[in-house]
């Protein structure tokens, strides 16, 4: 079993995707995104309006999950659990998480339109905050992933340099077969997200399978915190 602990920050900006968490303006991470596909190193930078969606399995609604704090949704009034009825006027019915995400991120300062339904209630509201550098900090793996079409497999499509996930030598095109002791049979891109995802430096077990090997990797490494906006 290998260990891998990261101290240090990995200078990335939210890109769409990840999530299971999904980043909005971003895209947290492919059915779902997880919050693996939502963190992209960038050289440029990125706008994001500050919030975490998810995608309802049965209605495909995409519901807000998180509101970061002193992010542009917090200041509009954005709360856990609401609805994202449209953006930019386009409906997100049948919107998949990539979708929503590459509507939302943009060049810091430029404004995003979300109309929205109050949880709990059939309340409507429409916001128009503009995309900040969005200030936070998660504590990640460092992949992203995607779906493979067919067979549901849970693919590793890109591994951030100096991430946890590189030092314990996660590959791109792994297969994760398990997350903390969990198989991913039948496993969405989201639920894969709120497992990779946790609290600084607290461990995550993986078992991945190499696709052209198809030797079998069991590692262990710890969750490594990501400045969003250093």
């Amino acid at each position: 079993m290998v260990r891998f602990t990261r101290q240090n920050f990995l200078k990335v900006f939210m890109t769409a995707f990840s999530g299971f968490f999904l980043f909005l303006g971003s895209g947290y991470v492919q059915k779902t995104v997880s919050a693996q596909q939502a963190i992209t190193p960038s050289t440029g930078k990125v706008g994001l309006v500050g919030i975490a969606i998810k995608q309802e399995e049965n209605t495909g609604r995409l519901i807000v999950e998180t509101v970061f704090p002193n992010s542009p949704a917090a200041a509009a009034g954005v709360s856990e659990g609401d609805i994202i009825v449209a953006i930019n006027n386009v409906p997100t019915q049948r919107m998949t998480p990539e979708e929503a995400g590459s509507l939302l991120r943009g060049h810091p300062n430029t404004p995003v339109t979300l109309a929205m339904e109050r949880a709990g209630t059939q309340q409507a509201y429409k916001i128009s905050p503009n995309r900040e550098l969005v200030s936070g900090e998660v504590a990640l793996f460092g992949v992203s992933i995607r779906q493979e079409e067919g067979t549901g497999s849970l693919i590793v499509e890109t591994v951030f340099p100096n991430s946890p996930a590189a030092g314990v030598g996660v590959s791109r095109g792994d297969i994760i077969e398990a997350i903390n002791g969990q198989s991913t049979k039948g496993m969405s891109p989201e639920r894969a997200g709120e497992l990779l995802r946790g609290q600084p430096d607290t461990e995550v077990a993986l078992r991945l399978r190499q696709p052209t090997s198809r030797r079998v990797l069991e590692v262990e490494t710890r969750r490594a915190i990501l400045n969003l906006n250093e």
